[in-house]
C-alpha cells in the first residue's frame, strides 16, 4: 500500500532535486527529508540523474525529450508517469471535487455491469486515441443510460436511501 498522495509528493520532491532545492541524499534512509511512507522515493531520488538530462534545469515543463527513454533500469516509465503524467494533479488545484457514493457493486448491478463497463472501457479508449470524436460524447452518454446506466443509478439511489 502507498500513501494516497504518493505521486504528487514524489513529483514535488523530484522536481525539488532537479531545481537544486534538495539533493537525492535528502531522501535516503536517515536523510533530513526522508519519509518512509513513500516507499519508492529513495530509489527514485537516487536514479533521477540516470533518466533526466543534465541540461534540464526545471525552469520549464519537463518533456519526453528531456529524458533518456532507453534507460535500462525501467525508471524512464516511472519518471514519465510521475513527472509528466501526474503533473496536472501535482500542480493544479481542482476547482471542484467529486466523491464516489459507492466503491463496490451491490445486488442487481451485475445484470448491467458487464455491458456498461465494456461500453465505458471501449469508448473512453476511443476518445483518448482519437478513434472517436468528442462530438460523439453525447451519443456515448445516451448509450450508457439506455444500456443499463439508468438502472444502475436507480439501484444506487435506492441503496443509499436505505
Amino acid at each position: 500500500m502507498a500513501a494516497t498522495d504518493e505521486c504528487e509528493y514524489e513529483y514535488d520532491a523530484l522536481m525539488g532535486i532537479i531545481k537544486g532545492e534538495a539533493s537525492a541524499d535528502d531522501y535516503q534512509q536517515g536523510g533530513s527529508k526522508f519519509n518512509g511512507l513513500y516507499k519508492n522515493l529513495a530509489n527514485d531520488a537516487a536514479t533521477l540523474k540516470d533518466v533526466i538530462s543534465e541540461d534540464y534545469d526545471g525552469s520549464r515543463d519537463l518533456t519526453v525529450t528531456d529524458m533518456d527513454v532507453n534507460t535500462n533500469n525501467g525508471q524512464f516509465n516511472r519518471f514519465y508517469a510521475l513527472l509528466i503524467g501526474d503533473r496536472p494533479y501535482a500542480t493544479l488545484e481542482p476547482d471542484h471535487k467529486i466523491y464516489s457514493e459507492l466503491y463496490y457493486t451491490i445486488d442487481g448491478m451485475d445484470t448491467y455491469w458487464t455491458q456498461i463497463s465494456d461500453l465505458e472501457d471501449k469508448s473512453v479508449l476511443q476518445f483518448i486515441t482519437g478513434a472517436k470524436s468528442l462530438d460523439e460524447w453525447d451519443q456515448f452518454c445516451t448509450d450508457w443510460h439506455v444500456q443499463g446506466g439508468d438502472q444502475i443509478l436507480e439501484l444506487v439511489k435506492d441503496y443509499l436511501a436505505e
